[in-house]
């Protein structure tokens, strides 16, 4: 299974991850792209930086946005799925 389609499969049974670009809608596919080349996604504590690479199995973590600090109090974009 490659990384894109894996991370999409998390999404849809999570009802969905929100927007960065466009809150408070749901992230397209062409979003969750550019999160993972962009190294925003890290799989078993790796970056992903390729959404076609084949996954490494087993998974046993999925963060988003790993480097995301909260700022001014306010809440941070990180989030531990798995």
């Amino acid at each position: 299974m490659k990384v894109l389609n894996y991370v999409l499969d998390i999404s849809a049974a999570c009802g969905g991850f929100h927007s960065v670009e466009t809150p408070p809608e749901k992230a397209s596919n062409s979003e969750i792209r550019r999160w993972i080349k962009q190294s925003a996604v890290q799989i078993n504590g790796k970056p992903c930086t390729d959404p076609n690479a084949e996954l490494q199995t087993p998974v046993t973590s999925l963060i988003l946005f790993p480097k995301s600090r909260p700022k001014d109090g306010k809440m941070s974009r990180r989030t531990t799925l798995l």
